[in-house]
């Protein structure tokens, strides 16, 4: 044991070490673009408000009408056994209409209209540019899956922030089986 007595010390005084390291804290940088939380905000004023709209926005009419070129409609179920998924019929229908409800319920709302247009958009980019070129490929259904999961789902729910539509993961692979339907994304 060491004796302390009678010292002056103008600074720190310790029988041993001193640590004086410094752990600063910062926050993570939000991942939900500008755009996201300019509208969340927007939403949570029409909606507390009641401010309602009639008609659906360009954007959103575009991805909610059929695209087909030939003019004949090929149903998701025909699109999803053509391309090797005939196993994800009945979850690609169930995840498919919870998204059209949900749709529908907030499509009289300009913002909300905004977010669908941004999730359909984003998820028909990111379809085509890192899941479309594996099923060209000829990729496993598991491994194109895993890529929907990996490149669309997951990055849309954290760029969704606040998430004030509750859309989550199976509404989300229903927006993708909404835009097969509607002719914008092919499986095969």
């Amino acid at each position: 044991m060491a004796t302390q007595a009678k010292n002056q010390v103008g600074g720190d005084l310790a029988g041993r070490d001193i640590d004086k390291s410094v752990t600063n804290y910062y926050e993570a940088p939000s991942r939900t673009p500008e755009v996201m939380r300019r509208l969340i905000a927007q939403f949570k004023e029409e909606y507390k408000n009641n401010r309602q709209v009639t008609e659906l926005i360009e954007r959103l009419e575009h991805f909610s009408s059929n695209v087909d070129d030939d003019g004949v409609v090929i149903g998701l179920e025909t699109k999803l056994v053509d391309g090797g998924y005939s196993a994800y019929i009945g979850y690609a229908n169930s995840v498919k209409e919870a998204f059209a409800k949900k749709l529908m319920k907030y499509q009289f709302y300009e913002s909300a209209q905004q977010i669908y247009a941004y999730v359909l958009a984003d998820i028909f980019s990111k379809y085509h540019t890192k899941v479309y070129p594996l099923i060209n490929a000829g990729s496993p259904p598991e491994d194109v899956l895993a890529a929907v999961s990996d490149s669309i789902v997951d990055p849309l729910i954290e760029r969704l922030g606040e998430n004030v539509l509750c859309l989550y993961a199976d509404e989300i692979n229903g927006a993708l089986y909404f835009l097969t339907g509607n002719c914008h994304i092919k499986w095969v």
